[in-house]
């Protein structure tokens, strides 16, 4: 029982990562939540751009999203196969999907935003271009950019 108090605390406190699997994120062949990814493109009156929506039994969708923030209607729609479910969910796993920290270091952000939403869970991700950043910023550019790209390529493999 002490060996778990302390494995719970040292996991809590962040001294070491949380073995993450991508079982974790499925459930009987289907995501355990609703996952959405918008990406964005800073204009003169706000954000534009186009968002993924992927439901936990695969359905999935794609289109714009207006200065407002609001979605508009599907441009196009699919839905994922077991196998292209469980490649996410092994991506989301590999990229720690459930604990993605948001990462906007300047108060206006960069010209392109991500938003990372899985469940309840919303994580935004700016840097502004051509600008020099610590590793660790880097490592978590790298993980929504891994996100974004399977994300991208299962539901472009689909139209």
């Amino acid at each position: 029982m002490r060996r778990l108090v302390c494995l719970i605390s040292v996991g809590l406190t962040g001294l070491c990562p949380l073995v993450v699997n991508a079982e974790d994120y499925l459930k009987d062949g289907k995501l355990r939540e609703r996952f959405e990814l918008q990406l964005l493109q800073g204009g003169f009156a706000n954000y534009t751009g186009t968002y993924y929506a992927i439901e936990p039994d695969g359905a999935w969708s794609t289109g714009p999203v207006d200065v407002k923030g609001q979605k508009g209607k599907a441009k196009t729609e699919g839905k994922l196969t077991t196998e292209q479910l469980d490649k996410l969910a092994q991506v989301f796993a590999s990229n720690d999907l459930a604990r993605l920290p948001p990462l906007v270091p300047s108060p206006l952000g960069g010209p392109k935003m991500t938003i990372v939403t899985y469940g309840f869970r919303n994580s935004k991700f700016s840097l502004e271009p051509n600008k020099t950043y610590p590793q660790n910023l880097k490592a978590i550019a790298n993980r929504y950019a891994a996100i974004e790209q399977v994300v991208k390529d299962l539901c472009q493999e689909m139209k």
